[in-house]
């Protein structure tokens, strides 16, 4: 990724930082279209915001193909980074039972969306197993 749009990114995620969570609208799948989006140049975004309103509502989403992060990186060229090389604008994806969990690295911390805190900033370390993807250009 160039310097302009790391810059994008990390003023973006930083920009969100303390907002509150709304699924659908402002949850770490939304938050993470929107990184994406600038990264790679797609429009993504409309795919996903909005499409959703309820846990159960964004189960029937994933599970009906709205968004999948592993398969939807791979199809855009993005490649697996090994652990510990990590760095911003990297996607995290953990894998749950009915969805993946995403996060946008920035560095040695990462910017997640939780339901009773709303867009936080934690040390990569706080999250737990997860795979690593950066799009390439």
């Amino acid at each position: 990724m160039n310097l302009e749009k790391e810059l994008e990114v990390r003023n973006f995620l930083k920009s969100q930082i303390g907002k509150p969570f709304q699924r659908g609208f402002r949850d770490c799948n939304t938050l993470a279209v929107h990184v994406l989006d600038m990264i790679a140049g797609t429009n993504n975004k409309e795919k996903v915001i909005g499409r959703y309103k309820n846990k159960k509502e964004a189960i029937r989403f994933v599970r009906d193909g709205g968004w999948c992060w592993v398969d939807g990186l791979l199809k855009l060229g993005a490649k697996e980074v090994p652990k510990n090389f990590e760095t911003t604008g990297d996607f995290l994806v953990i894998k749950r039972k009915w969805w993946e969990e995403i996060y946008v690295c920035l560095g040695r911390e990462c910017v997640g969306v939780y339901e009773d805190t709303g867009v936080q900033m934690v040390p990569m370390a706080m999250i737990g197993k997860y795979r690593a993807f950066r799009l390439v250009e």
